[in-house]
């Protein structure tokens, strides 16, 4: 074998060689990722009671896609205040609210969560936890799901009352504008004044009813002395 072909021969082996070890374009390096689905390679960050971020450690790649939980949930009223761990009064607990968020493969840049918690009366949990979705939480709590979590003492003794919407004045509608009626027309019926028959004169007339007055008083004295 001759210089040239062995040349030839060093620099194609060379060149596979370095192939085969360059990663492909957009691929993780195995080598440097997290597995995100092991509690102790994610980071939660509590911005407030009911708002974290969650991320990778050191802000290294994820391998795979990991699904991350945040849950609210809340107590017992019977709760009494003491932690988690074989404590009868602190479960069942029911969800009140979840969000779900999706950290994506290579991904380095944490990711915000927010949820609404029950109302100040009520003792809550809040739970950071890889899925699936947990509605109820017994003794056992989130196992081997769990990722990070707190208990929220109620800070209000009893609870607000709920007012009914029945205690809402009903609105009464406008009543619609009307056309007034137009009264009848009133007929008036003039009063003729009655009169005497004209027979003659007023005077004549005076006259002929004194003198028949006279006649009539004179015959009634009369036939009354008659009697007596």
């Amino acid at each position: 074998m001759n210089l040239i072909t062995t040349s030839i021969i060093s620099a194609v082996a060379v060149t596979g060689a370095l192939t085969m070890a360059a990663p492909s374009v957009g691929a993780t390096d195995k080598t440097s990722c997290i597995d995100g689905s092991v509690r102790s390679n994610l980071k939660v960050t509590w911005i407030s009671s009911n708002s974290v971020t969650v991320g990778t450690v050191g802000n290294k790649e994820l391998c795979e896609d990991v699904p991350v939980f945040f849950s609210s949930y809340t107590m017992p009223d019977t709760y009494n205040g003491q932690p988690f761990k074989n404590n009868p009064t602190a479960s069942p607990q029911t969800i009140f609210d979840n969000q779900t968020i999706v950290l994506k493969k290579g991904a380095t840049v944490a990711s915000a969560m927010t949820i609404k918690l029950p109302e100040a009366c009520k003792s809550v949990q809040v739970d950071v936890y890889h899925g699936p979705k947990i509605d109820v939480v017994d003794a056992k709590g989130h196992g081997t799901q769990y990722i990070s979590g707190k208990i929220l003492q109620k800070t209000q003794a009893t609870c607000a009352p709920v007012t009914p919407e029945t205690s809402v004045p009903p609105v009464t509608p406008a009543p619609e504008a009307q056309t007034p009626e137009t009264p009848a027309p009133q007929v008036v019926i003039p009063v003729t004044p009655a009169e005497l028959p004209r027979t003659g004169s007023s005077a004549f007339s005076l006259t002929t009813l004194g003198s028949i007055l006279a006649v009539a008083t004179y015959a009634a004295a009369y036939f009354s002395n008659k009697r007596n």
